[in-house]
């Protein structure tokens, strides 16, 4: 029986959920052989006691033989030879892996090395799906697939959710911004109270003025403009983290833990975005429309997904609730193997609805997962590292990590001072940068 693990841990990489069904199977076999004899009885019980941290140990070696076995392939991935901290993202295969890839680490090349070795291994590329938060970085990610002749499915978590739709029948119209954005002007007298007429000349006399030219000064004001983005805003957000109808009644439970004068105002400004929320949602299913949040949302409803294999997700730190809640429902159904790949440090899609908490807990999202670090940048110099992390580590919501780099620049920031002449300083600027690529915030 002890040959027969050791031989079960020796034949492919040990995940915890191997490991786990591994214990369990040998246990109850175990059991059912009380005719063994007391030192097979001992050597038995004492290899299941500590079968995590041989299988460990087998799992180096398992690590140590495939780097050797495939090093043709590690060592020319677009003409790049890859790190040992890349290759073991490659390499370890448990249910859920999460590559946090520091800026510059070679994420892509990484990512393109995983899919080759799955295939050299004997995955069909049609039941691998990549996976980015744009069209921008899906197509990026393809072009580099192509260029190594791997024609392997890449798109968007919004075409992948529109695609489950079709293939479970549904048909819909995308509804673009206009449908939500004439609801809200529908309604912008229903926020008129925000402005106060007495402190506001141009509204003219409370009185005198004729109400037609009253509504349009109103419906033109900064302040009605500004509160129809917000409501806009609202209810994406509000769509975006899966949320339906019934959850507004925990929103005004929160408002009513504030002050009364907050309490007051903002009570009615969520009963005027819940109004609009209803009639936007009637509107929809009235034209058989769907909006870009619903694509997502409806998708995870269904029961029918392609039978992926594994799922690859790039710029998983700009994931979101109803795309993680995706993800989990494919995995559920399919036992597709999920590879993310991000940086905490870079997500900068927060304001979308997007969230570090799939991200920083990530194995609390994703059971049997294991985390693995690129730390060696090829970008940026170890100066700049150091003053760029010393200031991004005071964020106490982020994974711990330390970049490496062998690259050195004593100076690597350079500070331009100003007085009256902000564009000529701009030439200045540019005239010294050797690059015609350049972005001006």
């Amino acid at each position: 029986m002890k040959e027969k693990i050791i031989y079960e841990l020796q034949n492919s990489y040990n995940s915890q959920r191997k490991i786990y069904f591994l214990k369990n199977k040998y246990l109850k076999k175990y059991s059912k052989l009380p005719f063994l004899k007391k030192i097979t009885q001992y050597s038995v019980k004492r290899l299941l006691k500590n079968i995590n941290e041989i299988a460990e140990n087998y799992n180096k070696i398992f690590i140590r033989k495939e780097k050797e076995k495939y090093n043709y392939l590690f060592e020319n991935i677009n003409g790049y030879s890859l790190d040992d901290a890349q290759k073991d993202a490659i390499i370890k295969e448990p249910s859920n892996l999460l590559i946090v890839a520091g800026a510059g680490s070679g994420k892509t090349l990484t990512l393109i090395g995983k899919i080759m070795y799955l295939i050299e291994k004997g995955v069909n590329p049609n039941k691998i799906l990549c996976l980015s938060f744009t069209n921008e970085s899906a197509n990026s990610l393809k072009q580099s697939l192509l260029k190594n002749n791997l024609d392997i499915e890449v798109m968007t978590f919004h075409k992948l959710g529109m695609k489950i739709l079709k293939n479970n029948g549904k048909h819909y119209v995308v509804a673009n911004d206009t449908l939500l954005n004439n609801i809200v002007d529908k309604h912008y007298l229903d926020f008129s109270f925000l402005i106060k007429f007495n402190s506001l000349d141009k509204f003219g006399n409370k009185t005198n003025t004729p109400k037609l030219i009253k509504k349009e000064l109103i419906r033109n004001s900064d302040i009605i403009k500004n509160n129809k983005k917000i409501i806009v805003t609202f209810i994406n957000l509000f769509k975006g983290n899966g949320y339906e109808c019934s959850k507004f009644r925990n929103i005004y439970k929160s408002i009513d833990k504030e002050n009364i004068v907050v309490k007051k105002r903002n009570k009615k400004m969520v009963q005027i975005c819940e109004k609009i929320y209803i009639e936007y949602e009637q509107n929809l299913k009235l034209l058989n429309q769907i909006d870009f949040n619903d694509m997502i949302s409806k998708a995870i409803k269904e029961n029918n997904f392609k039978n992926y294999d594994y799922i690859l997700v790039d710029e998983f730190q700009d994931t979101s609730k109803i795309r993680c809640l995706l993800l989990k429902k494919i995995q559920e159904k399919t036992n597709a193997k999920i590879v993310a790949v991000g940086d905490d440090w870079q997500s900068i899609y927060h304001f979308t609805g997007c969230t570090l908490n799939a991200f920083v807990n990530f194995s609390k999202h994703f059971a049997d997962s294991e985390v693995v670090f690129l730390q060696n940048t090829y970008r940026n110099s170890k100066e700049l590292l150091k003053l760029t992390s010393d200031f991004i580590t005071k964020n106490p919501i982020q994974i711990k990590k330390k970049l490496k780099s062998s690259k050195s620049n004593c100076k690597p920031i350079k500070v331009y001072y100003y007085y009256d002449k902000y564009n000529q300083l701009l030439i200045d600027v540019l005239k010294s940068i050797n690059s015609k690529n350049v972005l001006i915030l």
